[in-house]
């Protein structure tokens, strides 16, 4: 039906009158739905003893966007201080109670007469009666329920712009209902829900005189909530015993989430790289992984892991770990001088350092380990005397072993990290692989240096036909695997290497060998 028939009957309710004595106006207390699929109409009833019935037009929007009305129906006139009509949309094609906002009229009718007299439209020149439509949508990651609902219209008794307040009421697992808002916003966010419980939501609206409610339909919400962690805390960050691995571990507090950890790592505290990665695993209290290619006993390295959820959100960044550098320069035959940097990142600080000395002892031909000082921040060098400090090897090697302060809350054990081996050499030493593979994890073919300090550095690689694929004078740089001209990786087999090393003491070494690259 077109906007034409709305003015029709606006126009027959008119003529109507112009020929009978008008029946006054039906004044509509409330628009209320019931169970999500009725709505309840309640109205005054009229004092005119030739209302004998009243017509319930129910409007929506055709296919044309107008404005039209469903067929009226008649309610019978059951008393003559109150009526409430329930109207049941059972058309399925139109709208129900709980996906659109429904509008009505009411007019009152005389039927003993031909043609029927009806009373204007109660609100014909400005808006119909309308239900409250309750919307809402659950925020997994936050545990909540944004809850939104039109302005109730009812133009008369003060309804209109001016209703008292909006209640939201709340029922978990069917139970009694409780209002859990009250104020003038038509939107409220529950927050606060809980995995396993079913809640019920609906709104009410409270007339300016306190006597007049009108309620929504019922939305209703539960879901898997997430439960966030408190924290994640880098506890750890050691080096290898090879002086090229970073071991890092960290912990997490109870979450139902699938978290994803970003290891950042930087060598100047400021620039920050990606070089770890976990995506959206579930919660594990306790993680680690290594991270391999560095050089710690020549860079300082800085970590930090970011933690986020698939959300996505970031969670928590903890705080920036500096690992541990040690240090170890030839004074005498008899003194060395042990500095390194203070381990930061610890919750509590660091409480103490153990220094240990390992080397080959003379007498019985094996590795001794000794614990040779303690020391508490802010010391940060030791000066390590002794007639015979060289191993029967020519090497004397230290490492520390920092203690975190006693008294972190989220550790049950108190944390430890490890530098890297700091050596004394006699003469200059080189740790060669004899493998490596650029799709693997040991992906660079880096000779490992023995010395206090290189002086000059050189390494060249070549092919089994004599083609240099490789050279460098940086004894950190590496080769990965491809060829110098071409930029491509070079086919699995064996490659020539050559090296030459001069420390600071103008010792030589020159080595000549073979790796094997694999594919």
């Amino acid at each position: 039906m077109k906007f034409s028939k709305i003015l029709f009957i606006l126009g027959f309710a008119l003529c109507t009158n112009c020929f009978a004595q008008t029946i006054p106006v039906v004044e509509i207390d409330s628009v209320s739905v019931l169970d999500n699929q009725r709505v309840q109409i309640a109205w005054k009833a009229s004092t005119d003893a030739r209302v004998d019935g009243y017509y319930i037009y129910r409007v929506y929007t055709n296919n044309l966007g107008e404005p039209d009305f469903y067929d009226p129906i008649l309610a019978n006139a059951n008393g003559r201080l109150t009526n409430s009509f329930v109207y049941i949309d059972n058309t399925g094609t139109i709208d129900l109670t709980s996906t659109s906002i429904m509008r009505f009229y009411v007019s009152a009718v005389d039927l003993d007469v031909n043609p029927p007299i009806q009373s204007n439209l109660d609100s014909a020149a400005t808006k119909p009666h309308q239900t409250i439509l309750l919307n809402n949508s659950i925020d997994i990651c936050n545990a909540s329920a944004n809850l939104t609902w039109n302005t109730y219209v009812n133009p008369n008794n003060g309804w209109a712009n001016g209703a008292s307040r909006y209640e939201v009421w709340e029922s978990q697992d069917g139970n009694a209902y409780q209002v859990v808002y009250s104020g003038q916003n038509t939107s409220y966010v529950r927050r606060g829900l809980r995995t396993g419980i079913n809640y019920q939501y609906k709104v009410r609206v409270v007339s300016n005189d306190l006597i007049k409610t009108s309620s929504s339909n019922v939305r209703l919400t539960s879901g898997v909530f997430n439960n966030y962690p408190a924290y994640v805390y880098l506890y750890n960050a050691s080096v290898n015993g090879d002086n090229r691995k970073i071991a890092l571990n960290w912990t997490t507090d109870t979450t139902n989430m699938k978290l994803t950890y970003q290891i950042m790592m930087s060598t100047d505290s400021v620039n920050f790289k990606e070089v770890a990665r976990f995506d959206s695993v579930p919660y594990k209290r306790f993680r680690d992984t290594v991270i391999t290619n560095v050089i710690p006993d020549r860079l300082n390295y800085f970590f930090q892991i970011i933690t986020s959820c698939s959300c996505p959100d970031t969670l928590d960044t903890t705080a920036v770990t500096k690992v541990i550098k040690l240090k170890a320069e030839y004074i005498d035959e008899t003194t060395n001088l042990l500095t390194w940097n203070d381990y930061e990142g610890w919750l509590q600080g660091t409480g103490f350092y153990e220094l240990f000395r390992v080397k080959i002892d003379v007498a019985t031909n094996t590795q001794t380990k000794d614990l040779i000082a303690t020391l508490v921040p802010p010391v940060i060098e030791y000066e390590d005397n002794s007639p015979d400090l060289l191993g029967a090897d020519g090497v004397t090697s230290y490492y520390l072993q920092a203690r975190e302060q006693v008294g972190n809350p989220i550790i049950p054990t108190t944390p430890s990290s490890f530098s890297n081996f700091a050596y004394v050499y006699k003469e200059v030493k080189l740790i060669i692989p004899g493998a490596f593979s650029p799709n693997a994890a040991n992906p660079i073919f880096r000779p490992q240096v023995l010395t206090q300090t290189t002086a000059k550095f050189e390494m060249k690689i070549f092919n089994r036909w004599g083609k240099l694929v490789f050279e460098t004078i940086d004894e950190f740089q590496g080769w990965d695997g491809k060829d110098k001209d071409n930029g491509l990786i070079c086919p699995p087999g064996a490659y020539i290497y050559i090296i030459d090393v001069i420390d600071a003491n103008g010792a030589t070494l020159n080595k000549v060998g073979s790796v094997a690259l694999l594919d």
